[in-house]
């Protein structure tokens, strides 16, 4: 998905539980939907080049990812601060 001009993650992403690397890098997000935290196989999650997500707008793995959506599944992640 790198590089499309998304503004949203469509929810069908969200349901391939399977997914262990997703590459959103430069496809302009805004938000990410809390459904995300449901792929408890991903093990990479790409996020740079998308600066309304900041700080998180970089690429995330290992305890950082998986921090990062629990956090995400309890409403605590502000993006653009």
């Amino acid at each position: 998905m790198q590089g499309q001009n998304l503004s949203t993650l469509p929810e069908i992403v969200c349901q391939q539980t399977q997914l262990k690397v997703l590459m959103l890098n430069g496809t302009k997000l805004t938000t990410l939907p809390e459904s995300i935290s449901k792929l408890t196989n991903l093990q990479t999650l790409d996020l740079r080049d998308n600066p309304a997500l900041a700080p998180y707008d970089k690429e995330l793995s290992g305890e950082e990812l998986k921090t990062f959506l629990q956090d995400l599944s309890k409403g605590e992640i502000k993006f653009g601060k």
